[in-house]
């Protein structure tokens, strides 16, 4: 399941097509470098190329083929222009084509064209709470940018606010435990007795029997909460430590967008913290109170964030062994797909133990 090619739809050289999709954006430069970022074209299957022209680079994105709706992904654009504006420039806002879209459609593919963030994704690496801090204080601007969004006909479906509402992510979290508890044996079971990695396959039947332990207890906190009102407004759902692009103490690159959609903010607060400082509740405690100073939460709020994170430890779990044993799915990292992986076994045994 893993390989040291990434997959392309192409036939050949893909850096041609490339300079023909470049071009659609005033940028017919036969000097500009064109870097594929192999080993980094991210979990969703997306790939990325870096395109330099002198000392400016940009990032072009090609989706994969099962991508978002281009409406979807217009509306995104235009979300990320208004953050932008509102002086949230962390996160890249896609440039124009020639034809005025900030879409082009080549070979099947979306493709989107954009400047390149600076700065490395090395949170892990040099932890502090000044960065922690730093990128709550992010988080909490954008969502107080991306809570005026006025989104047009069509678009309402993925980022509408509204101050009263049920979360789509906790009412599709319960779904899925459902759907785990009830046929995940059937599913799961005869792939993973016959999964060829050893180390992989071993992670997989620890988190799978986690799964089976905890998922009663997860499903009772979810029901608790799932069918209260919440405010809702658009949410980035993947904000996390690779995402996280800093520079010094500073969080200068907010990347890969893409799953923003209507939620309760805790959706998000949930997905950064566990991925910046999992299961430390002192750090948990200093990002939330640094979150609250610009934006306050609730108490059924705060009741939220906790089944978001409980329930997005579980499932997380699930969506690997989806994508490994069902999906069958290539990636080009092993090393990387381990590290998630005892990741999430690591945070699944807290789970148990707490």
């Amino acid at each position: 399941m893993f390989s040291n090619m990434v997959a392309s739809s192409f036939h050949s050289d893909p850096i041609p097509r490339c300079r023909q999709i470049i071009a659609q954006y005033f940028l017919n430069d036969p000097a500009a470098t064109i870097v594929p970022i192999i080993g980094n074209e991210g979990y969703s299957g997306a790939q990325i190329y870096r395109i330099e022209v002198g000392e400016q680079r940009f990032s072009l994105r090609r989706w994969p083929l099962i991508a978002p709706e281009p409406e979807r992904l217009a509306g995104l654009h235009r979300l990320l222009e208004l953050t932008s504006k509102m002086g949230v420039t962390q996160i890249a806002v896609p440039l124009k084509s020639s034809s005025g879209s900030t879409l082009v459609k080549v070979d099947g593919h979306f493709w989107q064209f954009e400047p390149w963030m600076p700065g490395v994704a090395d949170f892990h690496q040099q932890p502090s709470r000044i960065r922690l801090q730093e990128t709550l204080r992010v988080l909490a601007r954008w969502h107080a940018a991306a809570s005026t969004f006025a989104p047009r006909s069509g678009e309402h479906v993925w980022f509408a606010s509204t101050s009263s509402g049920t979360s789509p992510g906790l009412q599709e979290r319960s779904a899925a435990v459902r759907h785990y508890q009830q046929d995940g044996d059937s599913l799961f079971r005869p792939k993973l007795d016959n999964y060829p990695d050893l180390e992989v396959r071993t992670l997989l039947t620890e988190i799978w029997r986690h799964f089976r332990e905890l998922s009663a207890e997860i499903a009772s906190t979810l029901a608790s909460v799932s069918g209260s009102t919440v405010p809702l407004q658009p949410c980035l759902r993947d904000v996390w430590h690779d995402h996280l692009l800093f520079t010094g103490d500073a969080l200068t690159g907010l990347i890969d967008p893409g799953a923003c959609r209507t939620d309760n903010v805790t959706t998000d607060l949930a997905r950064l913290l566990g991925s910046l400082v999992e299961d430390d509740r002192v750090e948990w405690d200093f990002a939330i109170n640094c979150y609250q100073a610009l934006h306050p939460l609730s108490l059924l709020e705060l009741r939220t964030l906790r089944a978001f994170d409980a329930s997005g430890v579980l499932l997380s779990g699930m969506t690997w062994l989806d994508w490994l044993l069902i999906q069958q799915r290539i990636f080009a990292d092993r090393q990387r797909v381990l590290g998630r992986l005892q990741t999430i076994l690591r945070r699944l045994e807290h789970l148990a133990g707490r």
